[in-house]
């Protein structure tokens, strides 16, 4: 009984040591992606044309999870884009209601984010040497009160870069936990919110709903808000 006791106690030793990353790796990882608009002016008029780019340079991308500057060649945030109408519920994407103008050098096309709203997807963006850039624009030919939602779909197994994190020694026990977990955070360009302050008390209730009835509408962290007159 004390034998095995005792292997049973080596065995969650072993266990429990063999998970200890050796490194000083931090394995989470939060990419800051600033964005540019042809103007965050809160008001446009029907059909002013908004153009959403980023360049930028991706051999130093910030990481707000260790404070660190990554060097990721091939960087692609996976962009998904939604703009909705927050006028009245229930609430519309207006996707299929204006015109999208982008170069045949992206590979887009349009989801169903949940089941309330579509999205755009960007799967593709122009890579050149340490650069990652993409660029579209909208002609905006509906009047309205409207909000851009952007998402990154990054996932762990998205690409090789600097400060990756990999599992100790392959050991098969070792929890998912110590190996790369990774996201992108898309600012505008060093915030996550433009233009909260043109919503109306109906707005925010309008916006409170919808956010209450999507899957991982937490996700939606980075919002520009705008009326077209």
């Amino acid at each position: 009984m004390r034998l095995l006791l005792s292997s049973l106690i080596f065995v969650i030793l072993l266990i429990t040591t063999g998970c200890i990353r050796s490194d000083d790796c931090e394995p989470s990882f939060n990419f800051q992606v600033p964005l540019t608009l042809s103007s965050f002016d809160p008001y446009w008029q029907v059909g002013d044309t908004l153009t959403v780019s980023m360049d930028i340079d991706n051999s130093m991308i910030e990481d707000s999870r260790a404070d660190r500057i990554v060097d990721y060649p091939a960087f692609n945030p996976l962009m998904n884009l939604s703009i909705i109408d927050i006028d009245a519920l229930p609430v519309k994407d207006i996707l299929d209601d204006i015109e999208l103008i982008i170069s045949d050098e992206h590979e887009v096309f349009i989801t169903q984010f949940d089941s309330l709203v579509n999205a755009l997807f960007v799967k593709e963006v122009i890579l050149s040497e340490n650069r990652s850039k993409l660029e579209f624009s909208f002609v905006l030919n509906k009047s309205g009160t409207f909000a851009i939602l952007f998402i990154a779909n990054l996932t762990d197994d998205s690409g090789d870069f600097s400060d990756k994190c990999t599992p100790r020694q392959n050991f098969s026990l070792e929890p998912a936990s110590l190996g790369t977990t990774i996201g992108a955070t898309f600012l505008l360009p060093d915030t996550t919110v433009v233009n909260s302050e043109i919503l109306t008390e109906n707005n925010q209730e309008v916006i409170a709903e919808f956010f209450a009835n999507l899957q991982g509408g937490n996700s939606y962290k980075t919002k520009f808000y705008f009326k077209v007159e």
